[in-house]
């Protein structure tokens, strides 16, 4: 009860606290205003926006070289990510997001988070990365980048979002997402940004390794998956995975199944999947997919057979690749 009421408290005093934080946020004003430039500066372009679930690896992203792309969160993770020079990377995370002791740091890859874990994250991007990529990040975390001079080879674009989604029918997607200031609202990631590629001026968004938006959801990321080596063979492969499930459910309460395999170079990688009566994001993903219609921007979902995509376009990406990009 307590922390509804602190919810809510917090949820009253955020237009105000948004309002007067920009107010005097000057150089943050000027950052916004930069980008202008982006505003419908790709308008009809398609775009790829690669996400971190699982269901990546059903994607061949090397056959993406020659399509704008995106990307989020860890994927420079992927091992094929250096081959097609990301276009953008968008990260909006706060810094506060990046405590020590973060469960979602992939501390097998990168090692401890650390006290200053923002820090940590940013030199991996600027690590990771070509020149060539664009990135988009959140400007209140501008001092961390200007500290530890981040990026300066780099062209980057910073933005300030809202922490719920609104968007209103019938207001064009220049005012709902523009990005000179403060009036973008996501409610997660994923809506976050296609407002923003919507704001760019792309019609055609392909959801790749969107696994959660899936019926069932495709659950667990690329990165953190179980593994196994065709080595052992199918069966000890399929035994194994049910075990490692079982075993993390039991270590991080929830109810994850296994659904089966799928074979892809010299490894055997567990599809997993949850099923939930009622799942909230459903509903945002609705209306944001309602109103890029309104708008004639038409998002695809590229999703695996044995799955269905209850809001975005179900698309496979056979047929992206024999009739989209071919």
């Amino acid at each position: 009860m307590k922390g509804l009421f602190r919810n809510k408290l917090k949820d009253f005093v955020r237009p105000g606290y948004y309002f007067f934080k920009d107010l005097f946020d000057f150089n943050g004003r000027k950052r916004l205003k930069k980008n202008i430039i982006l505003n419908d500066s790709y308008l009809g372009k398609r775009a790829f926006f690669l996400l971190t679930g699982e269901s990546l690896q059903q994607v061949n992203i090397n056959k993406l070289k020659d399509e704008y792309t995106f990307g989020t969160g860890f994927i420079f993770l992927h091992k094929d990510i250096g081959e097609i020079n990301l276009t953008f990377y968008m990260n909006i995370e706060p810094s506060k997001t990046f405590r020590a002791g973060l469960p979602q740091w992939p501390k097998s890859h990168l090692g401890p988070l650390g006290h200053e874990g923002i820090v940590a994250f940013y030199r991996e991007i600027d690590a990771r990365f070509k020149n060539k990529t664009i990135l988009i990040l959140n400007s209140d975390n501008y001092k961390y980048i200007e500290n530890n001079n981040f990026f300066k080879n780099k062209t980057k674009y910073f933005v300030k979002g809202k922490k719920y989604l609104h968007v209103i029918e019938g207001v064009p997607y220049q005012t709902i997402a523009d990005l000179t200031k403060r009036s973008i609202s996501g409610g997660g990631s994923l809506l976050f940004f296609i407002l923003i590629m919507m704001y760019m001026g792309f019609k055609e968004i392909y959801l790749c390794g969107a696994g959660y938006t899936y019926e069932p959801a495709y659950v667990l990321h690329f990165y953190d998956n179980f593994v196994f080596p065709k080595s052992m063979g199918k069966v000890k492969a399929e035994n194994e995975a049910r075990k490692a499930i079982d075993i993390r459910n039991k270590k991080i309460p929830s109810n994850y199944e296994y659904y089966g395999l799928f074979e892809k170079d010299d490894l055997y990688r567990g599809i997993y999947t949850k099923r939930m009566d009622y799942d909230s994001n459903k509903n945002k993903h609705r209306i944001l997919n309602d109103y890029a219609r309104s708008q004639g921007v038409k998002i695809y979902n590229i999703v695996p057979d044995e799955f269905e995509s209850p809001i975005y376009e179900k698309i496979s990406w056979d047929f992206v690749v024999n009739n989209i990009i071919s």
